[in-house]
């Protein structure tokens, strides 16, 4: 019979750096594309999960259990996540550091950790759409685009 290895006893770093990202997702809220509920820091706002409603959401939010910070650009989210969360990255740290030897683990890592360790915590259920994350999107896209009219 065949029998695969546990994650703990497997010598391949790509499933050491996976089970690190688990542990990172599980700090997550589960619907970590939303900002925290200001009632509830522990689960997503509840006003943006209505169907029928399109709450306006900040650009930038901490997906972070028990994290109520909001801002307006990756940027200030990085700098959030250093200063506050950066105990948080040491496992996915050093199974980066045991693979990649040319990734900054202070922003890089620390990105690139996050935004996978979101996916992680995304992958877990079904894809998550409303009106609220539309206009934020759409608010974000205004922002960065310029929409030249021409005229024929």
């Amino acid at each position: 019979m065949l029998k695969c290895l546990d994650a703990d006893k497997n010598p391949d770093p790509r499933c050491h750096l996976e089970s690190a990202l688990e542990v990172l997702a599980n700090k997550l809220r589960k619907k970590p594309t939303l900002p925290c509920d200001p009632c509830n820091q522990e689960e997503s706002h509840a006003d943006a999960l209505h169907r029928n409603r399109a709450t306006v959401l900040t650009p930038k939010h901490c997906a972070f259990r028990g994290c109520t910070w909001g801002g307006s650009d990756d940027a200030h989210l990085l700098e959030h996540l250093i200063q506050n969360h950066s105990f948080e990255f040491e496992e996915v740290s050093t199974e980066m550091r045991n693979m990649f030897t040319n990734i900054d683990i202070k922003s890089e890592g620390i990105v690139a950790a996050y935004n996978e360790s979101i996916a992680v915590a995304i992958r877990k259920g079904a894809p998550l759409a409303n009106y609220a994350i539309d206009r934020r999107s759409f608010a974000i896209i205004r922002k960065h685009c310029t929409i030249q009219r021409w005229d024929l």
